[in-house]
């Protein structure tokens, strides 16, 4: 069985650096600002030609937390945490 995700209500706070990508730097949420971790990154192809590709980074912020972040070619974020057990 895959990995179980669950959405959180959070945000992201992102960082270019000087590699011109975007990468996830912070998450706040519920008041704690918690810094992160990337793991790995890769691109989703969209369903239908001439549409932009979302992007998906596996992170650990710093409480040691795995998240799943994801950003669409509009600039809308989810966030999701790796469910326990």
């Amino acid at each position: 069985m895959g990995t179980r995700w669950v959405p959180l209500v959070a945000a992201v706070e992102w960082h270019a650096g000087h590699r011109g990508f975007e990468r996830p730097a912070t998450v706040l949420e519920a008041g704690a600002r918690l810094e992160l971790t990337v793991e790995s990154v890769s691109s989703v192809g969209p369903a239908v030609a001439g549409f932009p590709a979302r992007r998906v980074f596996i992170t650990r912020d710093s409480s040691g937390r795995r998240l799943r972040i994801r950003i669409d070619g509009e600039g809308r974020t989810s966030v999701e945490a790796e469910a326990k057990g």
